[in-house]
């Protein structure tokens, strides 16, 4: 899995796009966030964060039943080749972390018999 460039990080779309989750993948030896998402007319992909920090996460499902939908995602570039990252819900709140590297893994489409 190779580590976006600064410039595909750019063209990343995920206003509403579907959010179905986080976790910390284990098989990294850094820490090692995970975002599932899955953005407008897309298979659902994961956010792969390489280094991790300051993870700030303010969710209200209020009725949801279903995967929340972003607002927008900001990727901001910081010193040291690092990321903020924001997942905006509007009224349902956001998620917010730093990265030193992010990469985009698709999920296997879900077959179907």
């Amino acid at each position: 899995m190779l580590e976006l460039s600064e410039t595909q990080v750019n063209e990343l779309r995920w206003g509403d796009a579907n959010y179905f989750g986080y976790y910390w993948d284990t098989q990294f030896t850094d820490p090692t966030l995970i975002i599932r998402i899955a953005p407008a007319n897309s298979p659902i992909q994961e956010l792969v964060c390489n280094w991790a920090t300051n993870l700030k996460v303010n969710l209200d499902y209020k009725k949801h039943v279903n995967p929340l939908l972003t607002w927008e995602v900001i990727f901001e570039g910081l010193p040291n080749k690092r990321w903020k990252v924001v997942f905006d819900f509007t009224e349902n709140g956001s998620i917010e972390f730093e990265s030193n590297g992010l990469a985009v893994r698709q999920l296997p489409s879900p077959t179907t018999t």
